[in-house]
């Protein structure tokens, strides 16, 4: 059971590193914006103090005077990432949904759920059954 620790224990050292490395060289928001960051998030979304909340390096966005930031909350056996935009200034903090006008939500769903039946159940296909009762529950929401 101390083998297992240590190797355990090593492996995420070294990847806790290897991130700490590559956070070096990547842009990121100041330390004090950090930490005000993980304060209103966790705030905000009612984060227990056990999850870690860890925030990604800063890149450029589409939108003006706002950089993308990526922030994952893990939980141990959950881990969850958003993504968010931040001011240039450090002062605001943006959570956005971007929905793709152009696709056919009904579509995209059976597309997932016929990838998720051929890779997990083996099927070529849904069953024209399954299918519409699928599609009934999406029309029903």
């Amino acid at each position: 059971m101390n083998r297992r620790f240590l190797v355990t224990f090593t492996r995420r050292a070294a990847l806790l590193l290897l991130v700490v490395c590559l956070g070096c060289s990547a842009q990121s928001a100041s330390p004090e914006v950090s930490r005000r960051i993980e304060q209103q998030v966790r705030s905000y979304y009612t984060i227990p103090a056990r999850v870690k909340v860890i925030l990604g390096p800063t890149k450029p966005s589409e939108f003006p005077n706002y950089d993308a930031l990526t922030i994952t909350f893990d939980g141990g056996e959950k881990k969850q990432t958003y993504d968010f935009l931040l001011a240039k200034d450090g002062k605001t903090l943006l959570r956005m949904t971007k929905l793709d006008l152009s696709k056919d939500p009904l579509a995209e769903v059976m597309k997932k759920g016929a990838e998720h039946a051929k890779t997990a159940h083996g099927m070529q296909t849904i069953p024209p059954d399954v299918a519409k009762k699928v599609q009934g529950a999406i029309k029903d929401k």
